[in-house]
Order: structure tokens, then sequence, then C-alpha cells
């Protein structure tokens, strides 16, 4: 896994066969994200990373967030992930995904640059990403999932959770040995980060968005809603 190319990514699309019209039923997919992000690097000319830190993490000041730890300061700051409470040697996070894979979550990233993210999308400060930020919200495909009366829609990245009275847009996601989540509310202007350097099995941070499941996700609603 390690050692994934881009060429094997290439080449194990001869092998997908469609099942639907694109757009017209929801399907998750790492891989399509990972395409995606390729094919935006192609675009560019310039590698993924570089092309996410000149577009997007230079405009809003995160520079504790890169795929690539080079910097020693960055690395000294890594919270080692865990897995059934034993932690993971640093080589095993520095694979999290191979490059080919990196648009599908490689950014490593910290709950202030996270904040400011989660701002830039809620509107509360201002930059030139602010209408592709909007546009990237909106729905466009029902997911077919549902939780306690909240209905789950798809938009370019982000899921919205709603019941058409209140909604929450957030996303999750989930390495070895780490689970993320991070959402807001756009009428209250609230966001939450939730970072865990554990596996999802052990402590169930991205599980928060699919809806007030639980005491833990209770809270959170709670408070992007009030």
């Amino acid at each position: 896994y390690p050692n994934y190319t881009r060429q094997q990514l290439y080449e194990s699309l001869s092998s997908v066969t469609l099942t639907s019209a694109p757009g017209s039923n929801y399907s998750y997919s790492d891989m399509g994200m990972s395409l995606l992000g390729d094919i935006l690097a192609s675009k560019a000319g310039m590698p993924y990373e570089q092309l996410v830190i000149d577009n997007i993490l230079n405009v809003l000041g995160m520079n504790s967030t890169r795929i690539t730890l080079s910097d020693n300061t960055l690395l000294s700051r890594l919270a080692l992930g865990h897995v059934n409470g034993t932690e993971i040697p640093i080589t095993s996070v520095s694979f999290v995904n191979p490059p080919p894979l990196a648009p599908a979550g490689s950014l490593r990233s910290s709950a202030s640059d996270m904040v400011k993210y989660l701002s830039a999308n809620t509107g509360l400060i201002k930059t030139v990403l602010d209408d592709a930020m909007q546009d990237s919200h909106k729905i466009r495909l029902y997911t077919n999932q549902s939780y306690r009366g909240y209905d789950q829609y798809v938009g370019l990245g982000w899921f919205t959770t709603t019941n058409f009275g209140s909604q929450i847009i957030w996303h999750n996601g989930g390495v070895y040995g780490y689970n993320a989540f991070a959402g807001f509310n756009p009428t209250t202007q609230r966001g939450v980060v939730l970072l865990a350097s554990t596996s999802i099995q052990d402590i169930p941070v991205a599980d928060v968005g699919f809806g007030p499941l639980n005491r833990f996700s209770i809270m959170i609603w709670d408070l992007l809603l009030s």
C-alpha cells in the first residue's frame, strides 16, 4: 500500500464498471476523490499538495496544514495515532496515504488551522474563496440515508444533514490510527472541529455528522444548533 503508484491508480480504472449513470445515484468513493485531485493537479501543472497550498492554505493562513511534514517543527508537533490503545510508529503515519491517494485524505492539520477553515466556510472571515466555498455547500444529491428524522445529502465534498428546519454541513474521515470530524451551521455560524489520534473503533468522533445518535453527538448537535 505505501508503494501504490499513480500508474496503478489509472490502470485500476480499466476494470471499473459503472452500475448507474453518473449523477443519478450516490456512492462515496475515495478513489473518485483521488482521481479528481490528480486531474486538478495535472491541469494546474503542479503537485497536488502545492496546488492546495497555493490556492487554499496560503489564502487562509493555514501554516500548520500539510501533507508532507518536511518541516521538523511540524513533524515534532505531530500527535502519533493509536489503534486499540497502542501507539503506532511514526513510519506508519508517514504512509497513511501514498501520493496517488493523497486527495482522499492525507492532509495533517491542527485544531487552530481547521478553525480558520470553518470560519471561512461560515463567512466569519472573508476571502477570495467565498464564492467557491458557498458553491461547495449546495445540496447536489440525496444519499438515501436518514438518521432520526434528519436526511443526509451531499454537495461538493460536504455532507448536509438536515430536517429542513435546521442543518449541519460537515465532513469526516478516518485513516489508520486517526479519525476526525469538522462541521458547522451556516445559520448560527457555529462550527466544531474534533480531532482524535486514535482509530474510529476506539473513539468514533467521525460519526458525529450522522446525527444526534448518542450522548456525545447530541451534545455537539445542541452546540451547533442552539
